[in-house]
């Protein structure tokens, strides 16, 4: 550089720590080849790589020897089986995402095919589902007051026609019960690889593969799907799929998805929530309406030959949100008082008059639900996050994988604590979305681990064929403990939230 005043540096045979003469080291360094570059070290991304401590930004490998991180500590202090786990092989291996959904996936094949063969199938709802889409099918009546059932008239949008319908031509007009169940087997399979998807792009970074194993052991989970063939798990498995686009960037795809789930069953409603933040965040309220649009276009294609015929009839019992059920079968809410009827007062939904019937119970908890959305949306945001989901959508800056799996399930999540009752079959709701829930709270694992076993124990009948009070007013206090613990480890810390306002 001639206008340097820098004196010339003096000639030596060694060079700087750079690798170039000194004259060359101010010109800028060439940034590597993209297709060399080192891998990210982010276990959701990479499943293969071994990654090191979480301060560390070199891979364990280049730190010298192997520190197992696959498992929880005290795993390792087993004699036998904590110097099996520390193998870095074997930690390696259960490190991955990959394979460990893998091999679960491939034991849950096997234990589908077990409970098919050898567990007798338990009718529920099977023959009301094909009595109520056999005159649709083969007698093309679209007038949903004349679609009934063994359990009353048909109250699922059209989704559920065509769906069952589908299933109804596949069982030989619904009476080859077995090859239902292994079209359900099907069904519950693509769902637990659909979470599990879920779980490695977008769970709190302290979620370890291994703790994808809570998906697979629930016995109700498995009834519900190969042994009631209820119509919850495809709802859910749309719902994931839906997910999954979101999560992709596709909004118009996850947005179909998402309306088909509600056509298939109007639980999900309860995701619409954080489905709206998402569509906000991402386009802003011309965008969010939009894609709305698109929900209410997908709804009038499947329901349009019955909305042609008797709109009418369609929209009353299709989306009647007015419905009662009997405490009888309530999982949550059976410690609320409520006198029951004599046996020839009862109808079939309604056994007992008291408070749980009562309109100013169902007002509160609607009321109640919406109080804890806008709570949760107005403080809260992803594990870590410096911006609360409210703020953030309304800035119009999109939702990262994570904030967008979290802001869905505890939107679903709220709903489902403050449902007026819950049936045994509506456990799947939220089942896959517990470990995700639980691993965004500040909770030790331990306490993850009891509430997850509390939850399932409640979902399971205590005295016969339902559940009792005790099971109801401990589910009731594990749902509340749940929300507190996520609105803990969720809130925006105050210094964090008034520094992004």
């Amino acid at each position: 550089n001639p206008t340097s005043h820098n004196p010339a540096p003096t000639h030596s045979t060694s060079f700087p720590s750079t690798g170039l003469p000194p004259s060359l080291t101010h010109l800028p360094s060439r940034a590597p080849h993209p297709s060399r570059r080192p891998a990210p070290s982010d276990p959701r991304t990479d499943f293969w790589k071994v990654t090191g401590p979480p301060d560390s930004p070199m891979p364990a490998t280049e730190l010298g020897p192997h520190k197992a991180q696959a498992l929880p500590s005290w795993v390792y202090s087993i004699p036998v089986l904590g110097w099996i786990a520390a193998n870095p092989v074997v930690d390696q291996l259960l490190s991955s995402f990959l394979v460990v959904g893998t091999l679960l996936l491939c034991a849950e094949v096997l234990l589908n095919v077990l409970i098919v063969m050898r567990v007798p199938y338990t009718e529920i709802d099977w023959k009301a589902y094909m009595s109520e889409v056999e005159p649709v099918i083969k007698e093309g009546d679209f007038n949903y007051s004349h679609l009934k059932g063994g359990t009353g008239p048909l109250v699922y949008p059209g989704g559920f026609v065509w769906l069952y319908g589908a299933i109804y031509y596949a069982t030989d007009d619904g009476t080859n019960i077995g090859r239902a169940q292994v079209i359900f087997a099907g069904l519950y399979l693509a769902t637990l690889a659909s979470a599990m998807i879920i779980y490695a792009r977008a769970a709190p970074k302290t979620f370890r593969p291994v703790w994808l194993v809570l998906l697979c052991l629930s016995k109700r989970i498995h009834s519900i799907y190969v042994l009631r063939l209820f119509n919850d798990g495809p709802a859910m498995l749309l719902l994931y799929l839906s997910i999954l686009c979101l999560i992709s960037r596709r909004r118009v795809v996850g947005c179909i998805f998402y309306s088909l789930a509600v056509s298939v069953k109007m639980n999900i409603f309860l995701f619409a929530p954080g489905l709206f933040l998402i569509l906000l965040s991402d386009g802003g309220v011309v965008s969010a309406f939009y894609h709305i649009a698109i929900c209410a276009i997908v709804q009038g294609v499947v329901g349009l030959p019955f909305l042609a015929s008797y709109p009418k009839h369609y929209i009353l019992q299709s989306f009647n949100l007015a419905r009662t059920f009997k405490q009888y079968w309530s999982v949550n809410f059976k410690w609320v008082p409520c006198e029951p009827l004599l046996p020839s007062a009862e109808t079939l939904l309604n056994d007992c008059e008291g408070l749980f019937t009562s309109k100013a119970f169902g007002i509160g908890l609607l009321f109640l639900t919406a109080l804890t959305w806008v709570v949760f949306s107005w403080s809260c945001g992803a594990v870590g996050a410096s911006e609360t989901f409210l703020s953030k959508a309304l800035a119009g800056k999109p939702f990262s994988a994570e904030e967008i799996v979290t802001v869905m399930l505890v939107s679903n999540f709220i709903g489902v604590a403050f449902s007026k009752s819950l049936h045994f079959q509506f456990y799947i709701w939220y089942f896959h979305a517990l470990p995700f829930l639980l691993w965004c709270t500040p909770l030790p694992d331990v306490a993850k681990l009891l509430l997850v076993l509390g939850v399932e124990l409640c979902w399971n009948p205590w005295k016969g064929e339902t559940s009792t009070v005790e099971s109801s007013m401990l589910l009731t206090f594990l749902h509340i403990a749940m929300l507190c613990s996520l609105f803990v480890g969720l809130k925006v810390k105050p210094k964090v939230l008034k520094k992004s306002q």
